[in-house]
């Protein structure tokens, strides 16, 4: 029997290792194992997939005592009891990482490199190459190109396995290894070959997952959500994009409230992330309501018009056909008007005027906003077409 081991930090990317594994538990007679990278446990089990932690490893490992003196110390500072992950799992995720720096470089040099990196200097290969080497996988599949990923591709490299990884957006970093790269569309593939000098034939166009399956949605759920923001009394739906951590979210909503008043049939809704605080969903005035647990797939159907700084959910927007303004008063990890998907907005006293032209049917910015929409469409049938990417490398490595 065939095993697949998959590799994955939590988020976005167990989602998508999660949606692939049960493409291919339905359809392929395989093994298959998942190793989760810290707080990806608690999106497997959410998702219900059975996977294994980094601590389980420990007893591979002839200096494990050594690991986890490392591990603890530098837990005494970077272990979050809040974060997903255990304090078992933090000891070894540190210790494996710094265990793998002191060998490349010294005691010395080590702890100067963290302390100026902290994790991001982390790339323990010979870690990986030795739980590979346990689990015996004929295929390796990630999602990221960083840290214990980056390093397990690596190892997979070393042992003759083939690596299939997984974009998760259009734009990605290199990760150093051989692979074969699974994109989202032909935005992405461009990206790969242009930007980071890929082989045309190693990037592969076969969708990304989560996108498509985030956009499932079913009308009474629609209809719900429309009565609870009391929709059929507005002309428009504005929809904000909270994201926490933003210094700048207080004088967003400050000017969204502002902008409000001026169109009183339109409705604004501030959808909070989940990690934000609200007790409950309220109106702000007549016509602002701020929500943290309302359906947001229902959410970015109803809206004529989606706002935030640099969500991965204001790309779901775009893809779902809505015009989309992103609000960089900060340093940012994702342009989308680089996509051509967005509006970008450096001062909010613009703000009013571009939601006007977003929601005018014959005006220019739409017009380009749709052409940007059409080059970023998500492949469909992504977790059955990269399943089958792991199933033709797998083959072709027989060979």
């Amino acid at each position: 029997m065939k095993k697949v081991l998959f590799v994955s930090y939590g988020g976005g990317h167990a989602n998508i290792a999660s949606l692939v594994y049960k493409e291919l538990e339905k359809n392929f007679n395989y093994k298959l194992q998942v190793l989760a990278l810290t707080v990806a446990g608690a999106v497997f089990k959410r998702n219900g997939i059975p996977y294994i932690n980094l601590s389980e490893y420990l007893t591979l490992f002839h200096d494990k005592d050594l690991i986890i003196k490392y591990g603890e110390k530098l837990a005494e500072k970077h272990f979050n009891p809040n974060s997903g992950c255990s304090y078992e799992d933090t000891v070894a995720y540190f210790g494996f990482g710094y265990r793998e720096l002191v060998e490349q470089y010294g005691a010395e040099e080590a702890e100067y490199i963290f302390a100026d990196n902290g994790r991001t200097a982390f790339c323990p290969v010979s870690v990986m190459k030795t739980i590979i080497e346990y689990e015996k996988p004929d295929a390796l599949v990630i999602t990221c190109g960083v840290r214990s990923e980056k390093a397990a591709g690596l190892a997979a490299n070393s042992l003759g396995i083939p690596v299939i990884r997984i974009a998760d957006l259009p734009t990605f970093e290199e990760n150093g290894c051989e692979c074969v790269t699974c994109v989202m569309n032909e935005y992405a593939k461009k990206y790969a070959i242009n930007n980071l000098n890929l082989n045309p034939k190693s990037v592969i166009i076969t969708g990304q997952p989560v996108f498509e399956n985030n956009l499932k949605v079913d009308s009474e759920s629609i209809d719900k959500v429309y009565h609870q923001i009391k929709g059929n009394k507005f002309h428009k739906f504005i929809l904000y994009l909270s994201q926490p951590g933003l210094v700048e979210s207080d004088q967003i909503e400050k000017k969204i409230l502002e902008i409000s008043d001026r169109h009183q049939d339109w409705i604004f809704v501030i959808k909070l992330h989940p990690n934000q605080d609200l007790d409950e969903n309220i109106y702000v005035t007549e016509n602002v309501y701020k929500t943290k647990d309302i359906d947001l797939k229902a959410l970015l159907y109803l809206c004529d018009v989606a706002i935030t700084k640099d969500s991965t959910t204001g790309l779901e927007a775009v893809l779902i056909g809505k015009p989309l303004i992103n609000i960089l008063l900060s340093e940012t990890r994702l342009d989308y008007s680089e996509y051509g998907i967005s509006v970008k907005i450096t001062d909010l006293e613009d703000l009013d005027k571009i939601i006007c032209e977003c929601v005018g049917s014959d005006s220019m910015t739409l017009k380009r906003l749709k052409n940007g929409q059409k080059n970023m469409r998500n492949h469909k049938n992504a977790a059955a077409n990269i399943a089958d990417v792991i199933r033709n490398e797998m083959i072709k490595n027989m060979k």
